[in-house]
C-alpha cells in the first residue's frame, strides 16, 4: 500500500483545491440553522411568544439575510458573521442578550441598512 491508495488498494480520494462551500454559503447555512433551532426552542416553551418561530417572521428576515450575505468583511469569519447577524436580527435573541448584559445591542456596521 502506498500514499496514493487506501488499504483496499483503491485510489486515494483527491484533495479538493477549493472549499466545498463559499463563505457566503457557510454564513447562510449557519443562520438557517440558528433560525431552525431558535424556532424549535420557542415552540417547546408554553409561555414564550411564538411570533419569532413563524414562517412569516423568518421570511421577513430573508431579505436582510440574502443582502448581507454578500457584505461580510474579509476579516470576519462566516461563523462570526452569523453570530453577529443572529443576535441582532433575530429579535428574541437580541432582547435576551440586552436583558442579560443590560446594554442595548448595536447593529454590526457591515449589516446595517443604509
Amino acid at each position: 500500500m502506498d500514499a496514493t491508495s487506501n488499504r483496499l488498494g483503491d485510489p486515494a480520494p483527491q484533495r479538493r483545491l477549493r472549499p466545498i462551500m463559499s463563505k457566503r454559503d457557510d454564513f447562510l447555512f449557519a443562520v438557517q440553522t440558528a433560525f431552525l433551532v431558535n424556532s424549535a426552542n420557542l415552540l417547546q416553551r408554553e409561555d414564550e411568544d411564538r411570533t419569532y418561530a413563524s414562517v412569516a417572521y423568518v421570511i421577513g428576515r430573508m431579505h436582510e439575510l440574502l443582502e448581507f450575505a454578500d457584505r461580510i468583511p474579509d476579516e470576519i469569519s462566516a461563523a462570526e458573521a452569523a453570530r453577529q447577524f443572529c443576535f441582532f436580527y433575530i429579535d428574541n435573541l437580541r432582547v435576551a442578550e440586552e436583558q442579560a448584559t443590560g446594554r442595548t445591542m448595536e447593529c454590526p456596521r457591515w449589516c446595517s441598512k443604509p
